[in-house]
């Protein structure tokens, strides 16, 4: 009985158990981690600015606002006298001497260009880049530069994007002849005379040659005209003028001096176009004077010109002088200078004449006369290069604003005629801004003293855009 009874229980027992729910099963491996949404960002709405072509041009952005505020500046409303709501901007298409197309930004209220378009390069302030048009149209057109100012951005800035033409400036007149230490007791010239620096002049033409320039030189030899009456140190040597040379030996030193500096440029920059100005200012009036003449006689300037054309046949040589048109015409001075260079011409040893043109503004000659001056030279073979000039406004009257309208049509007529003449190979101005000049307070340049552009600037400006293209 009691064997049935333990069997009894156990059996409900386990019949019990059956019935009951399944107990839960907790795994002993990691659990899945509950898994978190992250929405996808959406991606922002961006507004593209719609790239603006200009009317009727091929692929020619349209400037922006901000270049427009920077060409139609105050400088430019003031000097123009003029308002912003005057200002009138059109766009015209070009091809230069090479073919290439350019677009031109015209304020057409006054007919100044104000900016270029080139697909190398796009929009240009021409304040800065002037020679993006004179090149286009094969125009050469250049100021003088001081070397001693390249390392100044501004000054630099403004010949680098202005200029395709430097001429050279005092590197290789006094400051060269001053350092001259002879040894008289050496028989070979470039050491018995001494070796000139031209560390100041490579400056010039190194930066010219960096940029695809011209250079004019100036100058082989001066006349030197006052050494008897003032300090002549600098203009020669001391012991070139002191010492008791016979005429053979000062031919031998002028030699030395032209070969000297022709070699150099000849060896050094051989593929930057260079002209020399071989002997400058020889003429007191109409009379031939000066050191060199005094020393040697009227044929140290055939005996110059014909040791420069030995040095390098391949370069144009000139003969530079002021142009004074006394009273308004061509005076005896002027005819002077036209005899000595038919002279020259008929033997083969000059290229051309170089014009300096300091003007006074009271004076200035009128378009008509100077192209008539050029002209006699055009009918003896010569070209004329327009090498040093400026407006001394010093002796002009009226207002502030009759004189800035003065100096600008000077230089336009000046302009002008040089680009009208078929002989005037280049027009190249002495300076740009009285900061460098040396005639510092005689208003005598297109930039101010800060290198703003003046009113002459944006009628040179204008004078260049309206020129024909040049082939030569």
């Amino acid at each position: 009985m009691k064997t049935k009874t333990v069997i009894t229980i156990l059996l409900v027992a386990f019949i019990l158990a059956s019935c009951a729910p399944a107990a839960k099963v907790v795994s002993t491996e990691t659990a899945v981690p509950t898994s978190t949404f992250t929405p996808i960002p959406v991606t922002p709405t961006i507004t593209l600015t719609p790239i603006i072509y200009i009317d009727g041009l091929t692929n020619v952005l349209k400037p922006d606002d901000n270049f427009i505020k920077q060409v139609i500046n105050e400088n430019y409303l003031n000097a123009m006298g003029i308002t912003r709501e005057k200002v009138e901007l059109t766009y015209t298409e070009q091809k230069s001497i090479d073919g290439q197309s350019f677009v031109i930004m015209l304020d057409k209220s006054m007919g100044i260009p104000r900016a270029i378009y080139t697909q190398s390069a796009g929009w240009e302030n021409l304040d800065y880049s002037i020679r993006r048009l004179t090149d286009a149209k094969n125009i050469e057109f250049g100021s003088q530069v001081v070397h001693y100012m390249l390392t100044d951005g501004t000054y630099s800035k403004i010949v680098q994007g202005n200029f395709n033409l430097f001429t050279s400036s005092g590197e290789l007149d006094f400051e060269t002849w001053k350092s001259l230490k002879p040894d008289l007791t050496q028989t070979d010239p470039a050491l018995r005379y001494g070796k000139f620096d031209l560390s100041r002049a490579d400056k010039v033409i190194q930066f010219a040659s960096d940029n695809g320039a011209k250079v004019q030189i100036y100058h082989l030899v001066d006349a030197v005209k006052e050494y008897k009456t003032r300090d002549y140190s600098n203009d020669l040597s001391q012991w070139i003028v002191e010492g008791n040379f016979s005429r053979d030996e000062y031919i031998a030193i002028m030699q030395n001096r032209i070969r000297q500096v022709m070699e150099h440029f000849k060896e050094k920059y051989p593929k930057v176009p260079i002209t020399y100005v071989v002997v400058n200012e020889t003429f007191d009036w109409n009379k031939l004077a000066g050191f060199w003449y005094d020393k040697i006689g009227a044929d140290y300037i055939d005996i110059a010109f014909d040791t420069a054309r030995s040095v390098n046949p391949n370069v144009k040589l000139l003969y530079n002088d002021v142009n004074v048109f006394y009273d308004g015409k061509i005076d005896d001075h002027d005819k002077a200078v036209y005899a000595l260079v038919k002279r020259l011409k008929a033997k083969s040893v000059i290229d051309g004449v170089g014009f300096q043109m300091h003007l006074e503004a009271s004076t200035a000659p009128s378009k008509e006369l100077v192209m008539q001056y050029m002209k006699m030279y055009q009918n003896i073979g010569v070209n004329v290069y327009v090498t040093e000039f400026d407006v001394d406004m010093t002796t002009a009257t009226g207002s502030p604003d009759e004189k800035a309208k003065l100096k600008a049509q000077i230089y336009q007529d000046m302009l002008e005629a040089c680009l009208e003449s078929e002989n005037c190979v280049n027009f190249a101005m002495f300076g740009f801004t009285p900061a460098v000049s040396w005639k510092p307070d005689a208003d005598s340049h297109i930039y101010d003293k800060n290198y703003k552009p003046e009113l002459a600037f944006y009628q040179v400006l204008k004078t260049l855009y309206n020129a024909q293209s040049r082939v030569r």
